[in-house]
């Protein structure tokens, strides 16, 4: 069932992106689990991930996305982003901790 699910999400995001559909993607993404969002990062081109981790509104969310991708994504992911928007989401990640 839940493979199904993400199969699903995963198409749906990959349509919206090739139509350039912002504020779908933007509705979803941030309706989307970050855990949930992981899977469909896994099938995106980086380009298309830098994309989507941009409409993501919620740093806690970001910071569970990280937690989710395995190394070699977070790497590849992690050369392409501001380093700012990194900062953030480690800050309130280690926040999270206190």
């Amino acid at each position: 069932m839940q493979s199904d699910r993400n199969k699903i999400l995963v198409e749906s995001i990959k349509r919206l992106l090739r139509r350039d559909a912002t504020t779908h993607l933007q509705k979803i993404v941030n309706k989307t689990h970050g855990a949930d969002l992981s899977v469909v990062f896994r099938s995106l081109s980086l380009q298309y991930q830098q994309k989507l981790f941009d409409m993501i509104e919620d740093t806690e969310q970001k910071g569970i996305l990280f937690c989710e991708l395995d190394e070699d994504s977070f790497l590849s992911l992690f050369e392409v982003l501001e380093l700012d928007d990194v900062v953030a989401v480690f800050e309130e990640k280690s926040s999270d901790y206190v």
